[in-house]
């Protein structure tokens, strides 16, 4: 019933679906219409944002993109926007009916990887939350932390360190650097530094370790080296993907006395050296000149 719904609002606003097909050709705009077009598209996204994370309204972020999918029908940013959102509503909605573990899991990773985009930070610890109740997975148990790290919330994270299991998952890409945080978050901040000088991190596995060591420095106050990590995190963040990146950056309260300096302003500006095809999915991964060294086409292998 809610896809017939759904597809019917698609049908009023006058929106074609076709995946990777425009609404209109693309034709180059002005660097005024540019500017005035990612505005607009600020100001949608921040209006989703409020239903989603004041009212759980996500129904009603979802019609936020179709209105402005036709009032701008040669926008495709919209309507991908609308296709996201709807795919992970029904998602959610699956894992209250689930019955099968490998599904669930599925499922679950990829509702907390849009709220991650979106930085939707708490309804990502809720989610960990539910699925580390419903599957003890040392996956979550990770996730569950980076969302109360990133959270502020570090009394949450002492409690959940405190279980016996944590421990024993320094075999888990992220744990042992989000570890690192932790400490500096709780006064062990020569603790942590000394555990930064015996980590060795592969940027192209696991590129958000990296600004785990950047959060560690910045707490201790060695700017430089905090900025140099982040550099190098961003240089190995996905093209699509910088955008969220950039904003986890300034969710994390160890960089706020950066924020107000061109330095840090200009690592903001770091640009990926990851290739990734301008594909709106990966349909046509098959057939792509990039297939196998494509951000896009190793989604399902996403490093953490």
């Amino acid at each position: 019933m809610q896809a017939c719904c759904l597809g019917l609002v698609l049908c009023c606003i006058g929106v074609n679906t076709a995946p990777g097909e425009s609404n209109s050709s693309t034709v180059p705009g002005t660097p005024e219409l540019d500017a005035e077009r990612d505005a607009a598209q600020r100001k949608v996204e921040k209006k989703a944002k409020e239903l989603i994370v004041g009212q759980q309204d996500f129904r009603g972020a979802l019609m936020v993109f179709a209105k402005a999918a036709r009032e701008d029908p040669s926008s495709q940013y919209y309507m991908d926007q609308f296709a996201a959102l709807r795919n992970i509503i029904k998602r959610n909605k699956s894992l209250a009916v689930e019955t099968n573990p490998k599904k669930w899991k599925s499922n679950a990773k990829v509702v907390r990887d849009y709220y991650y985009s979106k930085g939707l930070y708490l309804q990502a610890l809720e989610l960990d939350q539910r699925a580390l109740e419903r599957y003890p997975d040392t996956q979550f148990t990770v996730n569950q932390l980076e969302d109360l790290l990133l959270l502020g919330q570090d009394e949450q994270a002492t409690e959940l360190m405190k279980n016996k299991s944590v421990p024993s998952l320094s075999d888990q890409a992220r744990m042992p650097t989000l570890k690192l945080v932790w400490f500096a978050h709780t006064g062990r901040v020569d603790q942590a530094l000394t555990g930064v000088e015996s980590t060795t991190v592969d940027p192209k596995q696991t590129p958000r370790a990296l600004l785990d060591l950047a959060r560690v420095h910045a707490v201790a106050e060695n700017n430089t080296m905090a900025m140099t990590c982040l550099t190098q995190f961003l240089e190995h963040t996905a093209p699509s993907e910088l955008a969220a990146m950039r904003a986890m950056i300034g969710q994390c309260s160890e960089f706020q006395p950066l924020q107000g300096s061109d330095a840090f302003q200009k690592v903001l500006k770091t640009e990926s050296k990851i290739p990734q095809s301008n594909c709106a999915d990966d349909s046509q991964c098959n057939t792509c000149s990039l297939k196998g060294k494509c951000s896009s086409s190793t989604k399902g292998t996403t490093n953490p």
